[in-house]
C-alpha cells in the first residue's frame, strides 16, 4: 500500500508530506523525514479524505508508526478545531478532482 498523506501539527503551526505505507482503523506506519513529526500529529489521508488525531509511537529514520484517537471524515462538517485541516485537504485534493473530471468528460458515451 502506497497513499500520499500530510503530517499537520496541532493548531495547524505546520504540515508535511508524507507517504502512507500502512493503514487500519487503529494506526498507520509512515514514511515521513523524522524532523517533521510531532508527538500528537494529525493524519492526512487524501484518498479517503480523513483526518486522524494521533500519537507517534515510534519512530527510525525511514518509517514512523501512529497510533488513531479520533478519525474525522473531511467529506462532512467538522468540528471548528478542525476546519483548517478539512481546508488544507480540499486544497490538496483539486487536482485530484480534476483529474478525474477531465477523465470523465473524455470517456466514450
Amino acid at each position: 500500500m502506497l497513499l500520499q498523506g500530510k503530517i499537520v501539527y496541532p493548531h495547524n503551526t505546520y504540515a508535511a508530506d508524507c507517504m502512507i505505507r500502512d493503514l487500519s482503523t487503529q494506526g498507520a506506519r509512515i514514511s515521513v523525514d523524522p524532523r517533521a513529526l510531532s508527538k500528537e500529529p494529525f493524519l492526512i489521508v487524501v484518498r479517503d479524505g480523513s483526518a486522524h488525531r494521533s500519537a507517534t509511537v515510534w519512530s527510525t529514520p525511514r518509517f514512523s508508526g501512529l497510533r488513531f484517537h479520533e478519525s474525522n471524515a473531511l467529506r462532512d462538517p467538522v468540528p471548528e478545531h478542525l476546519r483548517a485541516v478539512q481546508q488544507l485537504w480540499v486544497d490538496m485534493d483539486q487536482p485530484y478532482r480534476v483529474q478525474q473530471t477531465r477523465w470523465k468528460d473524455f470517456s466514450p458515451g
